[in-house]
């Protein structure tokens, strides 16, 4: 233990080379509960220097996600080192991608739940942080994640063009279309940007399902490409009704939405980081899904989304 914490202290780049296992080939297997006890309670080595150490690309990304997921290693030791700056989030977040359980960076500092940037232009068969880098200043623990796509409705085709997720509505009424993932996030942030490409009076309806039970039970903005429309919403037993009346700005310019929610049930929706106001509601305490959904297609428009951050 003292070696290994006098060695990584000493010198960085032969630590690493020690650590890879290419001189001494049992360490990996006999030495990886001993190691990563060490970066985790060892006197002496702290957060940052375990990050500048990590940031070496000498260890290959695959051995440092082990270390990260064995339980030696504390899970705040683990977010203390992901939040130092020492640690690039390319290279925190190539580590987290390849980690057994993400879950464990938890959110807060540098680290956040969930995180698209689309840089990759798709929504299945992504490209993580190794292959393209991220565009964001946070580590999340599910970055650029598979996307279950349903584009049936014969009035909607759903696309990824220049970063962006395209809803492009051919102007006939239809069923709901949507993009949608695994969520268990209830408490913190959710944001994204959004565009329309036109306005009108029957534009159809755009929703942001921040908390979604099933299909019956669900928290959501709810959006329409009309001047003054926007309200946070809720679906509980199949009945929608306004909990908050938003009134957010509508135009053809892009905006960014932010919703928080604390352990209280207490909301709070911005727009371009000014507030349009608080609500309490408690009716829905748990989530399964994140889905971001388009239906009723009167109006021919594109709808665009992009930029989403969950932490």
């Amino acid at each position: 233990m003292t070696d290994l914490k006098e060695m990584m202290l000493y010198s960085p780049t032969y630590f690493c080379a020690i650590a890879r296992a290419d001189w001494i080939p049992e360490l990996r297997t006999k030495d990886e509960d001993a190691l990563a006890g060490t970066i985790g309670v060892a006197a002496g080595i702290s957060a940052g220097t375990v990050a500048a150490i990590l940031n070496h690309p000498v260890i290959p990304v695959s051995d440092l996600a082990s270390i990260f997921d064995n339980e030696n290693l504390p899970a705040d030791k683990l977010q203390a080192i992901l939040d130092d700056e020492n640690l690039s989030i390319q290279r925190g977040q190539e580590i987290v991608d390849a980690m057994t359980n993400p879950g464990k960076i938890g959110t807060g500092g540098r680290r956040g739940y969930i995180g698209d940037d689309w840089s990759d232009n798709k929504l299945t068969n992504r490209d993580k942080t190794v292959e393209r880098a991220p565009t964001f200043d946070k580590i999340f623990s599910y970055f650029r994640p598979e996307w279950t796509v349903d584009d049936s409705p014969s009035g909607l085709t759903i696309t990824v063009e220049n970063r962006r997720v395209k809803f492009s509505k051919s102007g006939s009424e239809s069923g709901t279309g949507y993009i949608r993932i695994s969520s268990s996030f209830t408490i913190g942030a959710w944001e994204w940007k959004y565009q329309y490409s036109t306005l009108g009076s029957t534009p159809g309806y755009d929703g942001f399902k921040f908390m979604m039970v099933d299909g019956s039970n669900s928290y959501y903005m709810g959006l329409a490409g009309e001047t003054g429309y926007g309200d946070l919403r809720k679906v509980v037993g199949g009945t929608d009704s306004i909990i908050l009346d938003c009134s957010l700005v509508q135009d053809t310019d892009e905006h960014l939405v932010k919703v928080t929610r604390d352990s209280d049930g207490n909301f709070e929706v911005f727009q371009d980081g000014v507030s349009k106001g608080t609500v309490t509601d408690i009716d829905i305490t748990t989530c399964n899904y994140l889905s971001i959904e388009s239906s009723d297609y009167r109006l021919a428009l594109d709808y665009y989304v992009d930029s989403l951050k969950v932490y």
